[in-house]
């Protein structure tokens, strides 16, 4: 699942880092900005969001565990 790119300064940058989010924004640009999603690159590609594994059974079809991470 990939997200949208995210465009913050320096400033902002650290603060996310911290997990935290710069005061100065907006409640619209808050709810629009996903300061936990990761960069990662696969393959020669980068990504911006999350991984999403999934766990499951062959036999019955049956999905056992789901795991999102960063």
């Amino acid at each position: 699942m990939q997200t949208p790119k995210q465009s913050i300064n320096k400033e902002e940058k650290a603060i996310v880092a911290e997990n935290a989010m710069p005061a100065d924004w907006s409640p619209a640009k808050r709810r629009q900005k996903d300061i936990e999603a990761r960069w990662t690159k696969k393959h020669g590609k980068s990504y911006f969001g999350y991984q999403l594994s999934a766990n499951a059974d062959k036999r019955y079809k049956v999905i056992r565990k789901i795991k999102i991470s960063t």
